[in-house]
């Protein structure tokens, strides 16, 4: 699949994203964006290969996958600069949601016992699986009234579930935000000083529900 067929912006979000890997990693970072975009059905890794044209080596592409989590925070500062000229504004309004999705099953970790937030007519409270919460820019569209734009997803564990998790398993019982300095500041890869041109810092909104408890960083309000 070859990126020349995409709109001019859309090519440049994708190769500001896969600037933060390696030279052999980044060429399948951009396949992957491609088939997040074009995959049907369900919307698995698995689907998003075909969908980019992976036929074969599906390993490395999961290697690339995984190089992508590494990389999530860093990835975001990307996102930062992609959805700030969208938002008529001199600073950025981010508001926090959270989505539960259910899944279960014997390889699936990080899962846990949480609210319903839909509950269906058997009138269940609570469901089974993961928990997501979105770092989302707010912003007003002329004709659906105020959007937002996600910045970034991180998967919340509840403290009971994290001894299931296995030993070399790395998680947080909350998602921290803390990469949101580095984008307020204008870092770009390879960077660790701020640029001449960052833009203005983000302002913080108050979180939906009580996924996020960790204090929110105060640099970049």
């Amino acid at each position: 699949m070859t990126l020349s067929y995409f709109p001019t912006t859309l090519t440049s979000i994708f190769a500001a994203l896969s600037q933060w890997h390696d030279k052999r990693t980044a060429p399948r970072v951009l396949l992957l964006l491609a088939g997040v975009l074009f995959a049907r059905n369900c919307r698995t890794v698995t689907s998003w290969f075909p969908a980019a044209g992976i036929t074969e080596d599906w390993r490395q592409a999961y290697v690339s996958v995984c190089a992508v989590g590494r990389r999530a925070e860093d990835m975001a500062i990307s996102v930062v600069a992609a959805v700030r000229p969208l938002v008529r504004s001199e600073r950025l309004v981010v508001g926090i949601d959270d989505m539960p999705t259910q899944r279960y099953g014997p390889e699936v970790e990080g899962a846990g016992i949480h609210h319903h937030p839909s509950p269906g007519p058997a009138g269940e409270k609570h469901l089974y699986g993961h928990l997501w919460v979105t770092l989302n820019v707010l912003a007003d569209h002329p004709d659906w009234g105020s959007i937002a734009l996600p910045l970034q997803g991180q998967l919340y564990i509840r403290e009971v579930d994290i001894p299931k998790l296995p030993p070399e398993g790395l998680a947080l019982s909350a998602p921290s935000w803390s990469w949101l300095h580095s984008s307020c500041a204008g870092l770009t890869p390879g960077s660790r000083s701020t640029s001449s041109n960052a833009g203005p810092p983000a302002m913080a909104a108050t979180p939906r529900g009580g996924s996020c408890s960790r204090p929110w960083p105060t640099d970049g309000r």
